[in-house]
């Protein structure tokens, strides 16, 4: 077996047959795609048993529901191919995305393989496209690993820190005890992934195919406000900075890196999410937002000359707890799809 898929699914009836079509048809032939049921309700099983009967590649686990951390930690356990891959049960792949893959992981002696995406609708139409230029690094971790983390305040040089449209070889996750964080006080489980593999390879490639296909959702559209989001955000840079900047041999690039996911983070908070109420109460939530005292210590740490004018701009209202002005920024944003 060369390639193990491993696609996490729970209660998805309305998706996953277009999911497991456009695996099947791959012009790549020898893989195994490890189906996990994380305790679904509805007849996803029943989908999947449909096409297990008709192809033998196609695995089925039934397990109570864990969450898809869980979900993509047992595919892991199972999986028999040399090369591991992921996707999503409301996602697809174009026909030579795992072909195109896995000739570039062997062409370059690579140890991983970073590839771009399409934003789509549910129709496939794009939205978006993400194409990265191709970059192969034998210092992977500082090269690859500090750009999943995010841009440098002064470009835009991060590269989406998913799984999904990655090459992983399974010897390496499994020798090394290479996992998904289960803790759910943590967000960037997938970047966590990937900084860990990174430790432990010495040979990455970004490259410049594109075929894999996330599909917006309503709820990606709209992007609810959930109120210990934020603090799982903290968490998040808290828990990055104390685990891997030792391992990075530019330290500082390192923390304003992650100053500008922070930053990210807390305008998508306060202006992207949807907190389905009126101002008065906007207002509130973002008074308490901007009152953090973990956010406050955070913002005062950003080096305001780092950035160009439009962000010192947001720097300044959230350092100076303007919620009435991010407020406006949220009920008069531009819907970005």
């Amino acid at each position: 077996m060369v390639l193990s898929i491993i696609l996490p699914a729970y209660n998805a009836t309305m998706t996953i047959s277009e999911t497991i079509e456009s695996v099947i048809n791959q012009t790549f032939l020898n893989w195994e795609l490890i189906i996990i049921d994380d305790g679904s309700t509805d007849g996803t099983h029943e989908i999947v048993n449909k096409y297990m009967e008709k192809d033998k590649r196609i695995v089925l686990i039934r397990q109570k529901n864990k969450g898809y951390r869980s979900v993509r930690n047992t595919g892991l356990e199972l999986a028999k191919g040399k090369y591991i891959s992921f996707i999503d049960s409301d996602d697809k792949m174009r026909p030579e995305l795992l072909q195109n893959l896995l000739i570039a992981i062997e062409k370059y002696s690579a140890h991983l393989v970073v590839s771009g995406y399409y934003v789509v609708k549910k129709d496939s139409t794009i939205v978006e496209a993400y194409k990265y230029e191709e970059v192969s690094s034998n210092d992977p971790l500082n090269e690859i690993g500090s750009r999943f983390i995010g841009s440098l305040p002064d470009r835009k040089d991060s590269i989406m820190p998913a799984v999904w449209s990655n090459i992983y070889i399974r010897d390496i996750i499994l020798k090394n005890n290479i996992r998904f964080i289960t803790n759910n006080n943590i967000v960037g489980e997938d970047l966590i992934f990937n900084l860990n593999y990174l430790k432990c390879i010495n040979k990455g490639l970004v490259s410049s195919i594109t075929g894999y296909e996330y599909t917006l959702s309503a709820e990606s559209v709209t992007r609810k406000f959930e109120r210990n989001k934020i603090n799982q955000s903290l968490n998040t840079i808290k828990y990055l900075s104390s685990s891997f900047q030792t391992f990075f041999s530019n330290q500082i690039k390192f923390e304003k890196r992650l100053q500008m996911n922070f930053l990210l983070s807390l305008y998508e908070h306060l202006i992207l999410l949807d907190y389905g109420c009126k101002f008065k109460s906007l207002k509130n939530q973002h008074r308490e937002i901007l009152s953090n005292s973990s956010i406050r210590e955070t913002l005062l740490t950003i080096n305001l000359f780092d950035y160009k004018l439009s962000r010192i701009t947001f720097i300044f209202i959230v350092r100076n707890k303007l919620y009435f002005v991010t407020s406006l920024m949220n009920k008069f944003r531009k819907r970005q799809y």
